[in-house]
C-alpha cells in the first residue's frame, strides 16, 4: 500500500519514534482491512511485520507505553491465526500478551489505559478456552477463570466513573460471557 511505503520511507530517513509508530499503525490498519475482507493470511503477514517493529520500538525506545504496545501486538495476531486454524499459536500469543500485561499491571493498578487491554486479553483467552460462541478448546473451567479475572477488572474500571458507558457495557458483557459458559 502507498501509505505503508510512504511510512517506511519516512521512518528509514528519520529513525524517529513517532515515525516508527506511524509505520506500525499503517501495518495494523492494513492487517485489519485484510482480515475484514476475508484474507487472514495477508492480515497475519502485516500483523507480524507490525510486531517486529513493535519489538524494535521496545528495544530502541523502552518504557511502559512501548511494552503495552508489544502486549497489544500479541493480541492482534490471534484473530488471523484462529481464522487459519492455528489455535495453539493464537493461545501462545494471548499468553505472551497476558504476561506483559501482568508486568505492567504491577505499576499501573488504577490506570484504565493499562487495565482495559489486560481485560480484553483475558476475555479472548476465555473465548478461545471454552466459550461455545467461539471456536474453542472445550475448557469451560479455564474460560471461567479468565472471565472472572476480566470481570474483576471490568468492575474496577466501572467504579472509576459510573457515567462511563464503555465501562458499564464492558461490565454487562462480562456477566453475559460468564453466563454463556455456565449455560
Amino acid at each position: 500500500s502507498l501509505a505503508v511505503t510512504s511510512a517506511e520511507t519516512l521512518e528509514a530517513q528519520t529513525h524517529d519514534q513517532n515515525d516508527l509508530e506511524l509505520l506500525q499503525n499503517c501495518l495494523k490498519r492494513l492487517g485489519d482491512i485484510h482480515l475484514d475482507m476475508g484474507d487472514p493470511a495477508s492480515a497475519l503477514a502485516n500483523y507480524r511485520r507490525e510486531m517486529n517493529l513493535t519489538e524494535r520500538r521496545n528495544a530502541e525506545f523502552p518504557g511502559d507505553r512501548a511494552l503495552l504496545s508489544l502486549a497489544m501486538s500479541h493480541t492482534r495476531l490471534p484473530e488471523a491465526l484462529v481464522s487459519l486454524g492455528e489455535i495453539t499459536e493464537a493461545m501462545n500469543h494471548y499468553h505472551k500478551a497476558l504476561a506483559l500485561h501482568d508486568e505492567l499491571f504491577a505499576r499501573h493498578l488504577t490506570d484504565p489505559v493499562y487495565l482495559r487491554p489486560r481485560m480484553i486479553t483475558l476475555i479472548w483467552l476465555g473465548n478461545i478456552s471454552g466459550n461455545p460462541r467461539f471456536f474453542n478448546l472445550g475448557d469451560a473451567r479455564t474460560a471461567l477463570r479468565h472471565y472472572h479475572a476480566a470481570l474483576a477488572l471490568a468492575e474496577q474500571l466501572a467504579s472509576f466513573d459510573l457515567k462511563n458507558a464503555r465501562a458499564q457495557q464492558d461490565l454487562a458483557e462480562g456477566y453475559r460471557r460468564e453466563a454463556e459458559v455456565l449455560v
